[in-house]
């Protein structure tokens, strides 16, 4: 196996910690060379260490390379019962991957490529048009439209022809439902945002409704829920004297109350 090792510059994770603590170690040294953020090596190395607890269910040692990250990536994640806290938001497990198989020499995993039928095709390309020739879209976005729109008509429709009727807002929960599962809230904006496009292609052809548009989800997206920049100094303390930093956590659920009844009057304040 030694020579196996030198011959194809692989890394093999044995089922114990020291192994592991020096993989993870030339993992971090790798990513901050390349200058990844901190978030990003916290992530990176959380990826890591589940493919290592997924390793270890099995005797003996495995080397790391494409199959075992196809395996990794492809069966296990979306099945994945490995106990809390583990990394498996698939996009970021793909990147972070690959970055390990190229720190050690090997080329990075590509995911099949993925085909649909000459009916959904036919329909990506009139969507694509749309969004160049009316919208005038970046192919960057057009990209990412056109897999989202690809992959939501494929598992509607199938090989079978499209029929715009059948786009129901329960079809289109369902699915946003199913992906958010495995996606980040900003990764399920994005699939939204491709859906309501497409749904304002068909509108524009004459095949869906507005109303329809309007029965896409829209993902929580904490990080912009800040307080508005125009409220005063006086309407700002009121609202942070709201908090309690000696809360229990038997009092937080009162004290939440008090402090939306606060930010209801703020709010009305800043929206007479």
């Amino acid at each position: 196996m030694s020579e196996q090792l030198r011959e194809h510059n692989q890394s093999t994770v044995p089922c114990d910690h020291d192994r592991y603590k020096d993989l993870v170690s030339e993992f971090s040294i790798y990513l901050k060379a390349r200058g990844y953020s901190e978030g990003t090596q916290l992530n990176y190395r959380s990826v890591l260490t589940h493919l290592v607890h997924w390793l270890s269910e099995e005797p003996g040692y495995r080397i790391i390379d494409g199959q075992i990250v196809r395996t990794f990536l492809q069966n296990h994640l979306p099945a994945c019962h490995c106990p809390p806290p583990v990394f498996k938001e698939l996009r970021t497990a793909s990147a972070a991957l690959n970055q390990l198989l190229l720190m050690q020499g090997q080329d990075r995993w590509h995911s099949p490529c993925f085909k649909s039928s000459a009916a959904v095709e036919e329909t990506i390309r009139q969507f694509d048009d749309f969004q160049r020739d009316v919208c005038g879209l970046a192919e960057a976005t057009l990209l990412r439209r056109r897999n989202c729109v690809r992959t939501f008509l494929s598992s509607l429709f199938g090989d079978g022809p499209i029929d715009p009727q059948k786009i129901t807002p329960e079809v289109l929960l369902k699915f946003v439902t199913d992906k958010a599962a495995s996606l980040k809230p900003s990764s399920v904006g994005s699939l939204s945002c491709a859906l309501r496009s497409y749904l304002r292609f068909l509108q524009f052809k004459g095949e869906s409704n507005t109303a329809l548009i309007t029965a896409v989800p829209r993902p929580p997206i904490w990080s912009l829920a800040s307080l508005p920049p125009s409220l005063s100094k006086t309407d700002m303390g009121q609202f942070w004297a709201a908090f309690d930093n000696t809360l229990t956590i038997t009092s937080v659920t009162t004290r939440w109350h008090a402090v939306w009844q606060t930010w209801g009057c703020v709010a009305m304040k800043w929206h007479p």
